[in-house]
Order: structure tokens, then C-alpha cells, then sequence
């Protein structure tokens, strides 16, 4: 069992909290995807070509609607009591619509369990990012988020395939029925979460530096510009995935007639679909991240998405059959499902990192109550207008397809490139000099500011670590001023990772100048390596002698002077050199690792009878250990 948390990155104080979420996420996820199959199969009974958009449309006008009140209260509640009642506004509407079932299925009735699952779902999803908010920080929310938020993938697999049984021995309504069940069990869950942890999250203070937009603009598209950028993208996603979606309906409504059998076809799909999102997102929500770089991440669902359109247009020319079409949007869905599960929603989330506490909670409430649902909305129109034209609505939404995917490659680079100016926003970078005419953005001279205001090191950690996936030069490009923040967690993971490229002067000055003895005996390593540096090696600063000393040893261990100045420390009656010639006992002859252990085990000072306890252990040559028996 230990392996396996080391495996998905969970520490051993977070194992309850994450084991209480998963079963959360399931229980919600089981709900869900319950509601899900029943809309839609009461959907496909009822002109599915004209009724499916409809839904598509008046679910997304209701999602808009009920986003802009939760953000509402955003502001009003904390984010444990606004958890708490969207939940509970979901399993209230499910048994309405449970109940508006029963009394008897229509085109009306059809219309509002889909309009009823968009809003069960935004309101779920909602609550799942809020009570993440409040039961992990930022740095365990980009570690966990993978795993938390896979649970409810198998439980959406297991709902697809209860679906079917439970409707083999039932009416529809009883899927509802049990989704309020599952609810009601996840609130239970929920207050045993809540329980769990100690800490209730409080959003911080917005950066007061950045210029906001106008306040319409701020009101319905956000107030950061990654937000803009990466909701216009999901946007054009969303529409997309709507119509991959009415054409696999659709295309199972035509081929099989009987509500019984579109039921086991369409629950079959679902279950293998989230079975293998599953699989596919707990690989690659550890590891594959940081492996394949979050603006790779990003393009791989549209372009596969247009790969799987320009396979329509092939399969079109061949003239394939209704059965081949049907096996050709049930895998279409198939993929795009499960990229969209398993890579694309957890890279987005990822995005939100850099923002402060209230712009990414802001951004995800847009992104999910206002963006989705636009994007639902457009390809619900699209569709509609069509559908009037069968011969036009067989090849004219690939295109409009098409061309909101080549929209959203462009989107999602503007988004990549927003993330990267939000990370040098949270490192505490400020840009002072504007650039003159002609000169790029790249050209202003930025600076970090030290004070109370800027970003904390969890913050500035996290930055830093997913600036590193842009690659060395983007960390080279502003080491000068990230070297000089002030927390010093933050200098020596910067200078662990730009040490062997970063420019000699730049790593004198942390060698002579930085507070920390731990940073500047690094610096002082790389710096010795460099040409001019022979002064470090007989610096009176015990860590700067003892880092040039060590850099100098392991680039060239036959060099005079560094040998002479290690010789020196060891014969030395000081205790500074002393401790610097025992923490490098492995470079000295065995004749004088005997001599200075044994010297410091006789030593007066406590610091060097402990380093010469740990030289002797770290060399332990023979004549030393016969010195010491």
C-alpha cells in the first residue's frame, strides 16, 4: 500500500483526506452518469435530430444562469457552506426530475432531464473544485488533483453498466431515483471530509498590481487575461464535443430502433470509455505531466479531434455503411472522451495555478459557468439550424467542426503563453521599463519586488516548477531577478536548476552576497568552475571555501591550488577550516583523513567532534579505521 501512494504522489498525513474525497467523487460520479444515460436516451425516443440541440441550447442558457448565481454567492459564503448547498440543490433536482418522469415521459419532459443533468453536472463540478479548495493548498491540489479527481471515472463506468440493469427490470425514472440516492450518500461523505481537515481555505489578496479590465468585461469574461484566453478555448471545444456527440446519438438512435438495445449499446460505450480514462489519467496524472509539458498537453485533444474529422471526410468518399458510421462516431466519442477525462481537464486545471486564490476560483466558475455553456450553446445552434437540411447536416458541421478546432490550437497557444506571463507574475517579477519603439516586451527590464504584498514561496515554488517545463532558457532568461527573492527556498531551487548554465558573475555574487551559507557554498561550487575564480578557494567564509573547494575537486581532482587550500584547512587551527577539511575528507590522502579525524574527535568544539563522526563514516580508508579502533 505504501508503494502504491508513493506511486500516485500521497504523503502519509493526506491519506484520509484523499481517501474521503475519492469516495466523494465516486459516489457523485455514479449520480451523474445515471442522469446522464436517462436524458439521453428519453431524448433519442423523441426526434433526436431536432430535440437533442434543443436541449443543447436550453441547457446551456440554464447553466449561464445558474453559474452567475454561485458566483454570486462566491462572494457571500465560504467556499465549505456554498460545497454544501450546490450539492444539495443537485440531489434536490435530481428527485425532481425523478418525479417529473414518473408522471409520464414527453418531448417537454425529455427537454428538462437534459436541461437538469447541465445543471446537475455544473453544479457537482462546482462543488468538487470548492471543496478541493478548502481541503487542500495550492501545491496539494496540482499533486492530487490526478488522483481525487479519478474517482469518479470508475464510478461513471459502474453507472453505465447499472444503467442497463436497472432499466432491464424498470422504468427511467428509477435511474433517477437512485442518482438522488447516490447524493445523498455524497453529502454524508462530504460532511466526514470536511470533518477530516482542520484548516478552512480563505482565498488571499488579489496581486494589486495588475491592471484590470473594465468592469463589464471583468463581470462576464474575467478579470485575467489566461482566464479569457483559456475560456474562448474551451468554448470552441465544447461545441465541438457537442456535435461529436449529437452524431454518436444520433447515428445509435437510427441503427437501433429499440429503446431497450440503444440503452446497452450506449451503456457499453460509456463504461469502456471511462474505464479506459481511468487507466490512461492515474499513468499519466503522476508522471506524464511533467514528461510531455503542459503546451504539448494542451494541443493533443484538438488535434487528434481534427485527425478523427478528416477520417469522416475519407470514410464519406468510400461511401461506408450505417454500420460503419456507427462504429466511427461510437470511436470517435470513444477517444475524445477519454483524451478530454484523462489529459485535457487536468492539464487546464493546471493552468489556474499561477492566478491567486480569487481570480482561480473566479476563472473556474466562468470556465464551467459561463464558457462550457456558451460553447454547449453555439454547437446546440449550429445543429439546430441545420437540421432542417438532412443532406446539409450530414457534412456541413464537420466543417464548422473543423474550423472551431483550428480556432482552438490558436486559442490554447495564446493560453500557453498567458500561463507563462501569469508564473513570472506569481515569481514576483515586475516589468519597469517600458521597451522603446520598435523593441518587443521582451526587452523591458524586469525587477523583483521584495515586499510584504508579493507572492509566498508555495506559490513562487509552484511557478518555478512549471516555468522549468518550458525549458532552461525560460528559468536563464530571468535568474538574475529570481536569485534575489526573498525566500530562500525558492534562490536554491532556482539555482539547483540554472547552476551549470547560469553566467559567472551572476554566480560570484550569490557566492559573496547571499545570506544563506547553504546557497552560497552552492554558488560557490559552480562559480569555482569557472575561469578567475582561484580567490574563492582561500575565502575566509567557511561555505564559500568549502563550495569552491568541492566544485574545483570534482571538475579536475589533481588541481594544485584547490589541493594546497584543502591541505591548508586540514592543518589549520581554526575551526572554520577544520569543519571545511572534514566535509571534503574524501579528497584528502589517507594519512591525512587520519590526522584530521582524529584531531577533530580530540576537538574542543562539539561541531567538530560531530564532523569528524560523519567524515569517518563517509571515508572510511583502512588506516583510518585501524587509527580509530
Amino acid at each position: 500500500m505504501e508503494k502504491w501512494h508513493r506511486f500516485l504522489g500521497v504523503r502519509p498525513g493526506e491519506t484520509k483526506a484523499v481517501g474521503l474525497f475519492f469516495a466523494h467523487n465516486f459516489l457523485l460520479g455514479t449520480g451523474t452518469i445515471l442522469v446522464y444515460v436517462a436524458a439521453n436516451v428519453l431524448l433519442l425516443a423523441h426526434r433526436p435530430e431536432r430535440n437533442l440541440p434543443l436541449a443543447y441550447c436550453v441547457g446551456a442558457l440554464a447553466m449561464m444562469a445558474a453559474g452567475r448565481l454561485y458566483a454570486h454567492y462566491e462572494h457571500h459564503l465560504l467556499l465549505r457552506q456554498l460545497a454544501v448547498r450546490a450539492l444539495l440543490a443537485a440531489a434536490v433536482l435530481t428527485l425532481v426530475l425523478g418525479l417529473l418522469l414518473w408522471l409520464g415521459p414527453s418531448v417537454a419532459v425529455a427537454v428538462a432531464v437534459m436541461t437538469g443533468y447541465r445543471l446537475i453536472y455544473l453544479l457537482t463540478n462546482l462543488e468538487f473544485w470548492g471543496m478541493s479548495a478548502v481541503v487542500f493548498n495550492v501545491r496539494q491540489g496540482r499533486r492530487l488533483f490526478g488522483v481525487i479527481s479519478s474517482g469518479d471515472l470508475p464510478a461513471k463506468a459502474l453507472g453505465a453498466v447499472l444503467a442497463v440493469f436497472v432499466h432491464a427490470h424498470n422504468e427511467l425514472y428509477v435511474l433517477l431515483l437512485t442518482a438522488f440516492g447516490t447524493y445523498l450518500l455524497a453529502l454524508l461523505v462530504q460532511r466526514a471530509t470536511f470533518r477530516a481537515q482542520a484548516v478552512e481555505a480563505r482565498p488571499g489578496p488579489a496581486r494589486a498590481f495588475r491592471p484590470g479590465p473594465p468592469p463589464l468585461v471583468r463581470q462576464f469574461l474575467g478579470s485575467s487575461p489566461l482566464v479569457r484566453s483559456m475560456g474562448f478555448s474551451l468554448a470552441a471545444l465544447a461545441a465541438v464535443a457537442v456535435g461529436v456527440e449529437y452524431f454518436f446519438f444520433v447515428n445509435v438512435k437510427h441503427k437501433l430502433q429499440d429503446q431497450a438495445n440503444v440503452l446497452q449499446y450506449v451503456g457499453g460505450v460509456l463504461a469502456l470509455t471511462y474505464l479506459l480514462a481511468l487507466l490512461f489519467k492515474l499513468l499519466f496524472a503522476r508522471y506524464g505531466l511533467d514528461r510531455l509539458g503542459v503546451r504539448r498537453a494542451l494541443a493533443v485533444l484538438p488535434l487528434a479531434a481534427l485527425a478523427g474529422i478528416g477520417l469522416f471526410g475519407a470514410l464519406r468518399a468510400a461511401h461506408v455503411g450505417l454500420a460503419a458510421q456507427m462504429l466511427y462516431f461510437g470511436g470517435l466519442y470513444l477517444v475524445l472522451e477519454v483524451l478530454r477525462r484523462a489529459l485535457f481537464e487536468p492539464v487546464f486545471l493546471v493552468l489556474f495555478q499561477p492566478l491567486t486564490p480569487p481570480e482561480r476560483l473566479e476563472g473556474h466558475t466562468l470556465a464551467k459557468g459561463f464558457y462550457e455553456p456558451l460553447g454547449l450553446a453555439t454547437g446546440g445552434l449550429l445543429l439546430l439550424a441545420l437540421h432542417r437540411a438532412p443532406a446539409l447536416n450530414q457534412w456541413v458541421p464537420f466543417v464548422w467542426m473543423g474550423g472551431l478546432l483550428l480556432g482552438a490550437l490558436f486559442l490554447l497557444r495564446r493560453t500557453y503563453r498567458s500561463y507563462l506571463d501569469e508564473l513570472k507574475d506569481a515569481l514576483g517579477l515586475r516589468f519597469t521599463q517600458s521597451p522603446g519603439p520598435g523593441a518587443s516586451a521582451a526587452d523591458a527590464r524586469p525587477v523583483l519586488e521584495n515586499n510584504a504584498a508579493g507572492p509566498g514561496p508555495d506559490e513562487a515554488l509552484l511557478a518555478v516548477e512549471r516555468l522549468r517545463e518550458d525549458g532552461p532558457a525560460a528559468l536563464l532568461e530571468h535568474a538574475d531577478d529570481l536569485l534575489k527573492h526573498p525566500d530562500s527556498r525558492v534562490r536554491a531551487r532556482v539555482l539547483a536548476l540554472v547552476g551549470p548554465h547560469a553566467a559567472a558573475a551572476l554566480l560570484r555574487r550569490l557566492a559573496l552576497a547571499d545570506p544563506d551559507p547553504a546557497l552560497r557554498e552552492m554558488a560557490s561550487r559552480w562559480a569555482a568552475q569557472r575561469p578567475g575564480a582561484d580567490d574563492l578557494l582561500h575565502h575566509p567564509d567557511p561555505a564559500v571555501r568549502q563550495g569552491a573547494l568541492r566544485g574545483r575537486l570534482e571538475a579536475a581532482p589533481a588541481d594544485a591550488q584547490a589541493l594546497a587550500s584543502l591541505a591548508a584547512a586540514a592543518a589549520s587551527a581554526e575551526t572554520g577550516p577544520r569543519l571545511v577539511a572534514l566535509a571534503l575528507v574524501g579528497y584528502l590522502a589517507p594519512e591525512q583523513q587520519v590526522a584530521v579525524v582524529a584531531a577533530g574527535l580530540r576537538g574542543p568544539a562539539p561541531a567538530l567532534v560531530q564532523a569528524a563522526v560523519q567524515a569517518a563514516a563517509a571515508a572510511p580508508s583502512p588506516a583510518l579505521i585501524a587509527q580509530l579502533i
